[in-house]
């Protein structure tokens, strides 16, 4: 069986298709990232604050961000989200959007006030990740705490090969990637998968 997989994915566009085909739930034998991929990450339908933040994202590619993150809020249900600085204005208008208790930080904002385990969903840029690899700098000690919490990361612009680093930081869970945004889902009752799906 694995020399026929490896015999597939030399196959030019396979992976396209792979993606394609996951995307729409099959393979996914996990109930709970089924239901993710399917109603969270691929959900089309209009949310009721999509109309308000569309106005207040400067164009299509900063509304699919902020759509994102406003289900991934909703889906979560989180005490605090942590907020790269760099990703703009219109993420934290889509967290306050989606539930207006979240507590919105900045990551130089971000205390030993945090209750323990709190429901944390960090949203944060490569930058942010690429200042992770000294482990004694501010970004890599907050995403250890998140990633030990059982909460979720989300990357912007992730560049491949620093997936596995930022993949090796949990303790259990799920990732989730269009090749462009990667979701780290760090529950610890979920068994340790990836899934490249489109979204």
């Amino acid at each position: 069986m694995g020399k026929v997989s490896r015999l597939y994915r030399s196959v030019p566009g396979f992976r396209r298709l792979k993606r394609a085909w996951r995307s729409r739930g099959f393979g996914i034998h996990s109930p709970f990232a089924f239901r993710f991929v399917t109603t969270v990450l691929r959900q089309k339908g209009e949310y009721y604050g999509y109309s308000v933040l569309r106005e207040s994202c400067p164009g299509k590619r900063e509304f699919r961000k902020a759509s994102l993150l406003f289900r991934l809020v909703c889906e979560f249900i989180p005490d605090a989200v942590i907020l790269d600085p760099e990703l703009g204005q219109s993420m934290q208008s889509a967290v306050r959007m989606a539930d207006s208790r979240a507590r919105v930080l900045a990551p130089s904002a971000v205390d030993e006030a945090l209750p323990h385990p709190a429901r944390v969903i960090l949203v944060c840029g490569a930058s942010f990740i690429s200042r992770t690899n000294d482990r004694s700098s501010r970004e890599s000690e907050i995403i250890s705490t998140v990633m030990d919490n059982g909460g979720t990361v989300v990357v912007f612009g992730l560049d491949r090969k620093d997936f596995p680093t930022v993949k090796s930081r949990m303790k259990g869970g799920m990732t989730f990637t269009d090749r462009h945004t990667y979701i780290f889902v760090n529950r610890h009752d979920l068994p340790r998968q990836d899934f490249e799906v489109n979204f």
